[in-house]
């Protein structure tokens, strides 16, 4: 039987931290440190040891526990519901993740500030949680804490052992951001961060180590096991005492509740594997139509991206969820229909206005799951109303059960994918899933090699548009090609593409 692994929480210089001789002990009767998972969380209860590890049902896992503070004005101010935020006077420190292959090596050490989980004035018994890390099937993960007080109380807690349930479907996503540079609407890193933190709450800091083969590595010999592995990153030096005016942005976009915490209720997860940055095409114009996508292609923008990266073709090959972040403001007026999210015939391509309700993401994964809007009979706060604001949130027995029958697939790829790209090891290859996820191909409209027609009182665009609109409401150049330059027209209704002119008129 394998033997448990020594943990690897790094010993700390304290020279900025001295252990003074009055260093504090816990009074008698007083309350011990402890660590363990957030309870909710918790599939299957356990010793938590490496024999008997906690099993768990969320994929960004919730570490909590409490020191026992005997220093006097250690002060903590808690923030948020989600274990993300909030701030402490006079105490340091970090909740470190290892994720473990193979049942013996630590893959990667994900490190993370250690966040008041209630407000508190020492001494006493001062609650902590964060929500850092993501795990996947087959893996362990080590949960430790180091921190200490200003006057060298000292705190230590862990290891403990956690694990993935494996009836728990993950389902991969690629997140994606389009923006217009020459009307910035959206704070593109905002929203780079906000969105996959969104989904993972994400570790501030991400420790590379020697990678297990197969698994790529960079041109530094360090493994890199996920993109976006570390947003709003913080120096090593930072992760134990962030700037007082830092605020823990790691998870969730505080304005909307993360698609796990709803999900979680159907036993399903989400977790990206990659993201993009792409522009609007040049002289874009939104749509606004629910039929096709509206930004541009996400699967051109995840090639451009990552380019030479090896990991291209496998990302590929997992044919994951794209949810891309822009610009729907002009579409979301409730005259024709408004929307703020869109995923054209329920398949693998998702697109969300970045100021949307706070269940709208959610929502719009429900449909690349399978699943159609509801009316108000099967519950007023079902999470797939045709309108959803933060109350609604609630998914039926029989839609969790058609989003797993999806979801599964999506997880038994992941799992392949995991397995192929040497996150997770096994002797044996996952089997491929069976059946088909994909929801048809990705539409776009016409962009090249169309020209403008009139027809009687109305200008159709030959071939690619559904519907026919009086003639002055285009303004129209169309078409004499001077030069080899092609011109543009762009019809001011909704539903018309704007296209090129690729010759004479």
């Amino acid at each position: 039987m394998a033997t448990a692994p020594t943990s690897s929480v790094r010993p700390r210089s304290r020279a900025t931290h001295p252990t003074t001789a009055g260093l504090a002990l816990f009074a008698l009767g007083s309350p011990e440190s402890c660590i363990d998972v957030f309870e909710k969380d918790i599939a299957t209860p356990a010793k938590g040891s490496w024999e008997d590890p906690i099993i768990v049902r969320r994929d960004n896992l919730g570490v909590v526990g409490e020191f026992g503070i005997t220093t006097a004005g250690v002060k903590a101010d808690a923030q948020g519901e989600f274990l993300t935020g909030g701030s402490w006077s006079n105490l340091s420190g970090h909740v470190k993740i290892e994720e473990i292959r193979e049942h013996y090596w630590p893959f990667v050490s994900h490190y993370t500030p250690v966040l008041p989980a209630a407000d508190f004035t020492s001494p006493g018994a001062a609650d902590y949680g964060v929500r850092a890390a993501t795990m996947v099937h087959g893996n362990s993960y080590a949960m430790s804490v180091e921190a200490w007080t200003d006057d060298g109380e000292v705190f230590e807690p862990g290891p403990r052992y956690a694990k993935l349930a494996d009836d728990v479907l993950v389902v991969p996503v690629v997140l994606g951001v389009w923006f217009d540079p020459y009307n910035p609407k959206i704070p593109v890193l905002e929203a780079v961060y906000g969105g996959r933190n969104l989904f993972d709450f994400s570790p501030l800091w991400v420790d590379d180590q020697a990678a297990p083969l197969p698994y790529f590595t960079s041109a530094s010999e360090k493994v890199t096991p996920q993109h976006l592995a570390s947003p709003n990153p913080l120096f090593a030096s930072e992760i134990d005492e962030p700037d007082p005016y830092w605020v823990a942005d790691m998870a969730p976009d505080r304005f909307e509740t993360p698609p796990d915490e709803i999900w979680t209720a159907c036993g399903i997860q989400f977790q990206v594997v990659a993201y993009y940055v792409a522009q609007y095409p040049d002289a874009w114009v939104n749509h606004c139509s629910t039929n096709s996508l509206n930004f541009g292609d996400p699967e051109w923008a995840l090639e451009a991206e990552l380019a030479a990266d090896p990991l291209l073709p496998h990302i590929e090959e997992l044919d994951p969820i794209y949810v891309s972040y822009g610009d729907l403001s002009e579409c979301s007026s409730d005259l024709l229909g408004g929307f703020v999210g869109s995923t054209p015939g329920k398949g693998r391509f998702i697109e969300i206005d970045y100021n949307r309700p706070s269940a709208t993401t959610a929502h719009e994964l429900g449909h690349a799951l399978g699943l159609d809007h509801v009316g108000s009979e099967v519950g007023k706060d079902n999470l797939m109303l045709e309108y959803v604001g933060g109350e609604h949130e609630v998914l039926t027995e029989k839609q969790c059960d058609q989003a797993r029958a999806m979801a599964k697939q999506f997880s038994e790829r992941y799992d392949t994918f995991n397995w192929q790209t040497g996150r997770t090891y096994s002797e044996t290859v996952p089997e491929p899933p069976k059946g088909d996820d994909s929801g048809g191909d990705i539409t776009l409209p016409e962009q090249t090699g169309t020209c403008c027609l009139v027809d009687g009182d109305a200008v159709v665009v030959d071939g690619s548009c559904d519907k026919e609109l009086p003639e002055d409401a285009c303004a129209m150049v169309c078409c004499e090609n001077p030069n080899n330059k092609t011109t543009r027209y762009a019809c001011e209704q909704l539903g018309a593409p704007e296209v090129e002119c690729a010759g004479p008129k």
